[in-house]
């Protein structure tokens, strides 16, 4: 691993992610995370080929040159899959 660089990780709970989503249509995934049942989890790593993830302050270094592209339309169909499981009620434990 070499030249991780400390990237800003953005964490929003599902209702401020579902108000986002409606808002704006396109909305720049790069940096975010999730905050369910109190936890936070770092859905941008899944981008990254090269990651180190650092626990205190919960962050993410990350080599920019191992972006994978294509990931991008996962990571995006897991936040549509968790705001449509908010907006039909279940909980966040199934989530």
């Amino acid at each position: 691993m070499s030249n991780l660089e400390k990237i800003p990780v953005f964490f929003l709970e599902l209702e401020s992610l579902n108000k986002l989503c409606i808002d704006q249509e396109n909305i720049l995934l790069d940096n975010i995370g999730i905050i369910v049942n109190n936890k936070r989890t770092i859905l941008c790593q899944i981008l990254y080929k090269e990651k180190k993830l650092l626990r205190t302050p919960y962050s993410l270094m990350v080599n920019k040159k191992s972006l994978i592209p294509y990931r991008r339309v996962l990571l995006n169909y897991m936040v549509e899959n968790s705001i449509k499981k908010y907006q039909l009620g279940l909980t966040a434990s199934s989530i």
